[in-house]
């Protein structure tokens, strides 16, 4: 069963109540994956259950869901046990499928004319950052970081800042503490875990890596910012 809760912009600035939509029981049912986060996509909302897609959608004052009739799975990618939806920056939906342990990671696009995954072999000078509810696919002029993956799995901890959230003009910001600096621990590393899109050597990498399941990708317009929350009031900010 799907429900879904909106609140929508007003004209100056604000936000209004939150509203949910009545249960679709009457639609076709999907298991969404729990491991499988909703995207935005073409102005509707998608969530997937193994590669089948399911969509809500508002025209006006109606609303619908429907379970597409394609595409039926991810084919020989089945077995994945992570998945992440994202819309890239073309426009296009796509799909990061994670194998046992980390490795393989595959990349597929819907080809929306036979309504079938198809795996992408290269993403053309761009980075997909992944592994949480905010997947991003970003071009990057840096090529140690082209045609690579990055996932919230962090080893020999990069540089954090600690920093406060608080409210701005009703706005969550993040603030630095008086007097903090970056901190950097460990020995030498990379930080956040990447693999290159079509290598599919067994991830050495992975191993030894903590999962933060609390943890999101921002895009301000300049470099990729992960958060990892810690607690309600603090968070690790790290680029």
């Amino acid at each position: 069963m799907v429900q879904i809760a909106r609140s929508i912009k007003n004209d100056v600035g604000g936000w209004g109540d939150w509203a949910k939509t009545e249960f679709y029981l009457d639609e076709p049912q999907i298991m969404a994956s729990p491991d499988c986060n909703p995207v935005l996509h073409g102005g509707a909302m998608y969530i997937g259950e193994d590669g089948r897609l399911g969509v809500y959608k508002e025209e006006g004052h109606a609303q619908s869901f429907q379970v597409l009739e394609k595409p039926l799975s991810f084919g020989s990618y089945s077995e994945c046990e992570e998945k992440y939806l994202v819309e890239d920056d073309r426009g296009e939906l796509m799909a990061v499928l994670f194998g046992r342990r980390g490795s393989p990671v595959d990349v597929v696009e819907l080809d929306k004319r036979t309504m079938e995954w198809n795996k992408v072999e290269i993403l053309e000078g761009r980075a997909l950052f992944t592994g949480t509810r905010t997947t991003m696919v970003k071009k990057t002029n840096l090529k140690c970081m082209q045609n690579k993956i990055f996932i919230p799995r962090l080893h020999d901890w990069p540089e954090t800042v600690h920093v406060d959230i608080v409210q701005r003009d009703g706005e969550l910001a993040f603030l630095p503490k008086e007097g903090c600096v970056g901190i950097k621990t460990g020995i030498c590393g990379t930080g956040i875990w990447s693999q290159e899109l079509g290598q599919h050597q067994e991830a050495r990498g992975y191993w030894g890596t903590e999962k933060l399941d609390y943890s999101i990708w921002v895009d301000f317009d300049g470099p990729i910012v992960g958060i990892v929350i810690g607690h309600f009031d603090r968070a690790n900010v790290t680029r």
